[in-house]
C-alpha cells in the first residue's frame, strides 16, 4: 500500500521480485508451502505440495531451487532437514495461494497429512514411542493448524479423533490445559448436533474427563458414564477399558470403593487385549 512505510514497501517490493522469476512449479509449490505453521519436514512437503502440476518425485528439486533462491529456509537438526518460510515471506505465499482458487485442497490435504501423523501416537508401543512423540512436539504448530482448519470446515469427528490420537503428547509432555481446550472446542461443535460417529464421542469424553480430573478442574461424571454408556453397547475393548479408567477417576477421591471396581474391570480387559498402555 502508498501508506505503508518505505520498509514493507522496499520488503515487499523484494518478494515480488523474486516471485517473479520462479519458474510455475516453483510458483505453485511456493504458494503450497504457507500451510506450514512452524516449518516441515520434506515427508510434509512432498505429501501437500505434490499432485496437479507437480509429481511427487518433483517436490526435492523444487524445494531446493526456493531454498537457493533464499524464499524457503533450510535447518539441519539433529541430522536431519527441516524447512521453513520466514513469516514476512510466507504471508506472501498466502496471499498467492489464495489467489489460486487451491487454498481449501492444499488445507485440506495438510490437515490429513498431519492427522495421520497423529494416529501414529494413538496405539503406543515399540522402541519409536519416544521419536513419534518428540515429532508430534516439533510439529504442534502444524497439528494446530490441522485441528482449526477440522472445526472451521465442520469436520468435528476429525477434530475429536486429532485430540484424542495427541493423548500421549498431552499426558506426556504436559499439555494438559491445551488437550482439555481441543476437547472442550470440539465437544462445544459437536452440540451442534453434528454427525459424529458414537465411539468417537465416547472416547472424546473419556480423555476429557480424564484431562480434567488431572488438572483439578471441576468433574464431568455425567460426560464419563456417557462414555461408559456407548462403550458398553460395542465391541472395543480398548474404548471400554478407557471409558472405565475415566469413570474410575472420576470417582476417585469421592468414592474410591466405586472406583476401585471401575479400575479392576479396566485393568482385565487392559491385560486380555495386551493394552499396555493403558494398563500402566
Amino acid at each position: 500500500a502508498r501508506t505503508a512505510v518505505r520498509r514493507q514497501q522496499t520488503l515487499r517490493a523484494s518478494v515480488d521480485w523474486s516471485h517473479a522469476l520462479l519458474t510455475e512449479p516453483e510458483r505453485l509449490l511456493f504458494r503450497r508451502l504457507a500451510v506450514f505453521l512452524g516449518g516441515f519436514d520434506f515427508d510434509a512437503a512432498r505429501a501437500i505440495g505434490g499432485g496437479g502440476d507437480i509429481q511427487r518425485f518433483q517436490v526435492l528439486d523444487l524445494l531446493t531451487l526456493l531454498v537457493d533462491k533464499s524464499l524457503v529456509v533450510a535447518d539441519e537438526r539433529g541430522g536431519r532437514t527441516r524447512y521453513r518460510l520466514l513469516e514476512t515471506v510466507r504471508q506472501y505465499a498466502l496471499e498467492k495461494l489464495g489467489e489460486s482458487g487451491e487454498a481449501d485442497t492444499v488445507r485440506s490435504r495438510h490437515r490429513d497429512h498431519y492427522t495421520a501423523l497423529a494416529a501414529l501416537l494413538d496405539a503406543p508401543a515399540g522402541s519409536d514411542y519416544e521419536q513419534r512423540v518428540e515429532q508430534a512436539e516439533t510439529e504442534i504448530d502444524n497439528l494446530r493448524a490441522a485441528f482449526a482448519w477440522s472445526r472451521e470446515n465442520s469436520d468435528v469427528e476429525l477434530a475429536l479423533t486429532l485430540a484424542s490420537s495427541l493423548q500421549p503428547l498431552w499426558l506426556g509432555r504436559g499439555r494438559l490445559r491445551e488437550g482439555l481446550a481441543w476437547f472442550d472446542a470440539a465437544l462445544a461443535d459437536d452440540a451442534q448436533h453434528l454427525k459424529v460417529a458414537t465411539a468417537v464421542r465416547a472416547r472424546a469424553l473419556a480423555d476429557r474427563v480424564m484431562h480434567a480430573t488431572r488438572m483439578g478442574a471441576p468433574e464431568r461424571l455425567d460426560q464419563a458414564r456417557e462414555a461408559l454408556a456407548i462403550a458398553r453397547e460395542g465391541d472395543d475393548p480398548a474404548l471400554l477399558a478407557r471409558a472405565l479408567t475415566s469413570c474410575g477417576f472420576s470417582v476417585a477421591f469421592n468414592n474410591p470403593a466405586v472406583a476401585r471396581e471401575y479400575f479392576a474391570e479396566a485393568i482385565e480387559l487392559a491385560r486380555s487385549s495386551g493394552d499396555r498402555w493403558m494398563l500402566t
